[in-house]
C-alpha cells in the first residue's frame, strides 16, 4: 500500500527534536547557531495520541481558565519552540495507525504496519532503533513511561516482535536490552502464561 522510507532520523541525535526549520536554515545550522556546544543529554518526549488538535484544545482551556480572550495568550511551552515540524502518521496498513507502528517509525525511521514493533511489515527483519544505536556507541539509555514498559510505545525503543500482543517476548527483550534505566508502570506480562517453565523477565 505505502512504501517504507528512512528519513533524516539522525536529526534526533544531535538536536533532540525531529523538526524542520521554516526560514530556510537547516536544522544543523540552526542548532549550531543556537548552541555551538554538544548536547549532554537528549530527551525524546512522546505524547501518545497527541496532535495539533489536542494542543490547541489545551490552549483554549488554559485561556478560558485564566480569563484570557485569545488562546494564543496561553501558549503551551511546546508551541513556543523556534523550530517545529509535522510528519505523516499513516502506517503501511492503515491511515489510522496504532502505537506499535507509530512508535516504530519514531524509534527507527521506518514505517511498518499496525501491531508490529521494531520490524518490517512482514515481521521478519528487525530495524535498529535510535536508542540501540546510541547504546552501541557507549551512550547511557533510559526509558520512562506512564504505561507498562512492555506496552507498544516504550517497547519500540528496545524490542522487535511481529505483534504487540507478544508481551512476554517484549518483557524478555527489555531484560536483555542492556539499557541503563527503566521506570514506569512495571510490566503487564513478565511471565509466559502458556508455559510456566519459562523464566520471568523480572527475575
Amino acid at each position: 500500500m505505502f512504501q517504507g522510507k528512512r528519513g533524516a532520523f539522525a536529526a534526533l541525535v544531535g538536536v533532540g527534536l525531529w523538526c524542520t526549520v521554516g526560514n530556510g536554515i537547516g536544522w544543523a545550522e540552526a542548532a549550531a547557531e543556537a548552541n555551538p556546544e554538544k548536547a549532554k543529554y537528549v530527551f525524546l518526549f512522546i505524547g501518545d495520541g497527541m496532535g495539533i488538535a489536542q494542543r490547541n484544545a489545551a490552549e483554549l482551556y488554559l485561556a478560558n481558565q485564566k480569563g484570557l480572550k485569545r488562546p494564543e495568550e496561553a501558549k503551551l511551552v511546546m508551541n513556543t519552540f523556534p523550530a517545529q515540524g509535522m510528519n505523516t502518521t499513516y502506517d503501511l496498513s492503515s491511515v489510522i495507525p496504532d502505537s506499535a507502528s507509530t512508535a516504530t517509525a519514531i524509534a527507527t525511521g521506518f514505517k511498518t504496519k499496525s501491531g508490529v514493533i521494531g520490524m518490517d511489515a512482514d515481521g521478519k527483519n528487525a530495524y535498529q532503533s535510535i536508542t540501540e544505536l546510541a547504546k552501541s556507541k557507549g551512550r547511557k539509555i533510559g526509558v520512562l513511561s506512564t504505561v507498562s514498559l512492555d506496552h507498544a510505545t516504550p517497547a519500540a525503543f528496545y524490542a522487535h516482535v511481529p505483534s504487540r500482543q507478544h508481551m512476554y517476548d517484549i518483557s524478555m527483550q527489555l531484560a536483555a536490552s542492556g539499557f541503563d534505566y527503566f521506570a514506569g508502570g512495571q510490566m503487564a506480562q513478565p511471565t509466559d502464561t502458556q508455559d510456566e517453565t519459562k523464566p520471568s523477565a523480572i527475575e
